[in-house]
């Protein structure tokens, strides 16, 4: 087992025990804490910690635990600073002007594929797949198990390299995009650091990059608007499922990235659940930056998505690219329309084709 001392950031930050980062090979200077285990410590105030280690990967915009359990601290030794933030007054993503992706052109693709190659060896994961989203757009990937979605969304974050092909971030490069930290990382685990508080947790990335990432004015704006005003104080062990979720929308907002990655953030949720979490969702993202969402299920898909790329398995690629035209803003009473019938329907019957080949294909 190997132990890990506080150390110092870049610039004379300290970080948590056991957390190493890494800002080359970390998308956005997130966290990279890589197969470390730490010393379990008491959070303080009466709530237990965790017994056990962490065994974790988080160059992927959270903390990515393998193990079960989840590395405790004290209240605030993760804390970078504890300055105040920045800016005026309270701001939230659903008030910013439709501009605010810097230095897209709005005819561009904000994301841009180009036959994209990922191989293990023998299996080809992804095989001859292109594709562009809008600077504005929400595109949800749909398919079977093992068609993909995930490795493609992994690829455009820059966390897995692709055997051939090419991915342009705003007319840029993959590690230029990480370099400037533009993407925010949302999974289906929250994992959220168990002795910080929400709103600490909320904050933690804003914090790491520091400067004027760190806007408290605007994450506490962030924070209302998701609806968790007055559980700022709050540990994740208090917290439902669906309040974890949306700190860590938050968290991954924090720092106003330009591309929001999303790979089954609400599959861990009950139906209500999930179904008030898209709302929310939808309200802080206001169509202000692209996002890539990863999905199972056909009714979230077109509920939440300018277009749903349905893909097939072994090798994945995409089936078909069905545009939504359903009007925004989304209300929940769409989904009893004939409109909305008839998408899903289509949607369902591309499901079964891609599952059908990729049976006929074992």
């Amino acid at each position: 087992m190997v132990y890990v001392e506080p150390r110092q950031f870049a610039v004379g930050q300290q970080v948590d025990p056991g957390l190493l980062l890494d800002r080359e090979h970390d998308p956005g200077g997130i966290l990279q804490a890589l197969g470390r285990r730490v010393r379990p410590q008491p959070i303080g105030n009466g709530v237990a910690a965790d017994e056990g280690g962490l065994d974790c990967h988080a160059g992927d915009g959270s903390i990515q635990s393998s193990a079960a359990k989840i590395p405790p601290s004290r209240e605030g030794a993760a804390r970078v600073t504890d300055g105040p933030g920045t800016g005026g007054g309270p701001r939230v993503l659903a008030e910013r002007p439709r501009s605010s992706v810097a230095d897209v052109d709005s005819r561009e693709p904000s994301i841009s594929i180009r036959g994209l190659r990922v191989a293990y060896g023998r299996t080809v994961a992804l095989s001859d797949t292109t594709l562009d989203i809008g600077p504005r757009e929400f595109v949800s990937l749909l398919g079977p198990s093992g068609c993909g979605k995930t490795t493609l969304l992994k690829v455009v974050g820059g966390l897995i390299r692709p055997t051939a092909g090419e991915v342009r971030i705003a007319n840029g490069t993959v590690e230029e995009a990480r370099r400037r930290r533009a993407f925010g990382f949302v999974f289906q685990d929250a994992t959220l650091l168990p002795w910080r508080r929400a709103g600490s947790n909320a904050r933690l990335l804003a914090e790491i990059i520091g400067g004027k990432a760190l806007d408290q004015a605007r994450i506490d704006g962030l924070l209302r608007t998701v609806g968790l005003a007055g559980f700022d104080d709050s540990y994740p062990s208090q917290l439902s499922g669906g309040m974890k979720q949306r700190v860590a929308i938050v968290r991954a907002l924090a720092f106003d990235p330009q591309v929001l990655l999303m790979d089954e953030p609400f599959a861990a949720l009950d139906a209500l659940t999930r179904d008030r979490l898209g709302e929310v969702l939808l309200h802080v993202w206001a169509e202000s930056k692209p996002i890539l969402f990863v999905t199972h299920s056909i009714e979230e898909a077109a509920f939440l998505s300018d277009r749903v790329v349905v893909m097939r398995a072994r090798p994945g690629r995409v089936l078909e690219d069905v545009q939504i035209d359903l009007p925004r803003p989304r209300l929940h009473e769409m989904k009893e329309s004939h409109e909305f019938f008839e998408i899903t329907r289509r949607l369902r019957r591309l499901i079964d084709e891609a599952q059908a080949t990729a049976e006929e294909a074992r």
